[in-house]
Formats: structure tokens, sequence, C-alpha cells
């Protein structure tokens, strides 16, 4: 039934929000024989970028004795990325191949799943902040949509618990300890010692981010890159159709589509993200044609490219530094093999 019902929402977005804008694709495609090649070529390496950076964040956020090369980490983000578009559950699917990935990599276990999370949780408050930046750089076009401003309304409302939940988590760790553990008791398929030793790694790793200022600078730097690195991308392949949009209209436009990718609804927003990002740039008045074949062109790098370099990063991977793990056993650790904590 669950299968059943995700490949029904499938046919629903593309039936009513795909199609009726690449209706008229075929009738702009005179609009392709003014993309710029050079153009098209530094938005793909924008794309590059914006992985690599990415790739340097998750070195960054592992402790310095437990994690692997950089090259073997860039090749399991890419695992995750291509998982991410192609398998049921989206980013939580794919998450679980990248822990997979990163402890058979030699990675502790423990260490995998603080990183990812902080990452994560990390990245995608950066993205709102990007995003809120961009809806008051453009809040002199937006100020009669009610939509937006209600739109910039809730991501404010969100960083403001995020990091009123982060100060929480630092300075009354006990309180959030009780309250991990009361959580897990209610909900009963979460240990509550498991989840008692999660908030406390996490909230180690506030503190190291706390005594460690450029650290943590240097992890907002590489997340606000990634995203940044992205939408310039998005950017020059609109402008390579045509149009120049602005730098407000550009992030709110970018923020948009990239939080509805976090919808586990398809496999990396596949159809909802094209469905709504191209009459979002056609209300900032980006021609319907223009805007079309921008987001065609951006999707095929950002969305497909990552499946085909996916596939071939895991391979690398299985014969390369994975092969000696060729049974789930090569996962297991014992307590005692821990090195001590500091």
């Amino acid at each position: 039934m669950r299968r059943l019902v995700l490949v029904l929402v499938f046919i629903l977005v593309l039936e009513y929000l795909v199609l009726p804008q690449l209706v008229d694709a075929s009738a702009s495609l005179e609009v392709l024989g003014r993309a710029s090649p050079v153009m098209v070529g530094a938005a793909v390496v924008l794309e590059l970028l914006a992985w690599l950076v990415y790739s340097g964040l998750t070195l960054l956020l592992l402790p310095p004795d437990d994690r692997p090369g950089y090259f073997t980490v860039l090749r399991i983000d890419l695992c995750d990325f291509g998982a991410n578009h192609v398998l049921p559950g989206g980013g939580t699917t794919a998450a679980a191949i990248r822990y997979r990935l990163l402890t058979l990599a030699g990675t502790w276990p423990e260490n995998a799943l603080s990183a990812a999370t902080v990452e994560i949780i990390g990245s995608n408050l950066v993205l709102g902040g990007i995003f809120a930046v961009g809806l008051l750089l453009a809040l002199p076009v937006l100020e009669a949509n009610v939509y937006y401003l209600l739109a910039a309304a809730v991501v404010f409302v969100i960083l403001i618990c995020a990091v009123t939940a982060v100060v929480a988590l630092r300075r009354h760790l006990d309180a959030a300890v009780r309250f991990a553990r009361g959580s897990a008791r209610l909900v009963r398929f979460i240990h509550e010692d498991s989840a008692e030793d999660f908030v406390r790694r996490m909230g180690r790793q506030m503190e190291v981010f706390r005594t460690d200022r450029r650290s943590l600078v240097l992890a907002v730097l590489l997340a606000a890159l990634n995203w940044l690195f992205d939408a310039a991308a998005l950017w020059i392949f609109v402008a390579a159709f045509g149009h120049s949009l602005g730098a407000g209209e550009l992030l709110v436009a970018f923020g948009l589509a990239s939080l509805l990718m976090m919808l586990p609804l398809t496999p990396g927003g596949l159809g909802i993200v094209e469905g709504l990002l191209i009459p979002t740039l056609v209300g900032f008045g980006v021609p319907h044609a223009t805007a079309v074949l921008g987001v065609i062109g951006w999707r095929l790098v950002q969305f497909w490219l990552p499946i085909p370099l996916g596939s071939a990063a895991y391979v690398s991977l299985r014969l390369g530094v994975l092969r000696r793990h060729n049974l789930p056993k090569g996962l297991v650790r014992s307590a005692a093999d821990e090195p001590p904590r500091r």
C-alpha cells in the first residue's frame, strides 16, 4: 500500500505540476541555440565545486583521528547524492547508505552518526538563512505577495527555534538528556540509553564548536558555499537562455526549490522541484521558455549527473578501500576497541 501511494503521488505530481510547465517546451527549443557552451560549462564546474565543498564539510565534522581520506569521503558523498536521487525515501535512505559506507571505511559508528546529524542540521539551517536573506533582498518585489511573506515568517521562526535548541543543548545538557530519554520511552522503538548517548555526543560537538570558533566559522562557510555554488549554477543556466536574475530573486527561487527537495515524496524532489521552480521564476519576470530550459538544464546537472557518478564512485569504493569489508561483520566493533575519549 505504501508503494502504491508513492506511485500515485508521483503520477499526480507529474500530471498536475510538471506536464503543464513542460507542455510548450518543444515550441521553445529555438531558445536552446542561444545558450553559450562556455556558460553551460561554467555551471557544470560550479556544481562540481558544490560537491567538493560538501565533502570538505563532511571531513571537517569527523574527528581528526577517525576520518577517511578526502577522496574516500568525496566518493561516499557522491554515493549519497546518487542514492538520494533514485531510491524511495530520498534523503533518509541515502543517509543510511552513507552511514554504512563511512563505517566500512573505518569511521566509528557513533562518530559517523553524530557528524552526519550535525552536517545535515547545520547545512539545512544555513540554507534557511540563505532563503531568509533572499526574501529580505527581494522584499520590494515580494511585499505584495502574502505567500512569500508567510514563508519568510515561517523561516525566521524555524531559525529562532533552532538557535534556541542549540543554546539549550549547550547550557542545559542534563535537561536535554532527560527530555531525550522521556521521548524515547514514549516512542518505544528507540532505546533510552541510545537516545542519551546521542544527545551527549551532540552536546560534545557543540562544545567543540564553542571552544574552536575557527572550526565553527569554517563549517558555516563550507555549508554556505555548497548552497551558493549550486544557486550560482542555476543563475548561469537561466542567464545562458537570455535572462539575468537578481540576487534576491535567485536566492528565493533556489531556497524554495532546495527546501522542497527535502520532502520524501519523490527521490530528490523529482517533479516537485521542476513543477514549482518554473512558475516561481516566471513570477519573477523570467520568460516561460527561458525558465523551462534553464530549470531543465540545471536539473540535468544537479539531479541526474550524480546518479552515474555515484554508481562509479560506489564501484570504485568496493574495488578499493572497501574491498576488505565483504561481510556485514566487518562493521561490528566491541566497546573495548573504541579509542579513549578525551
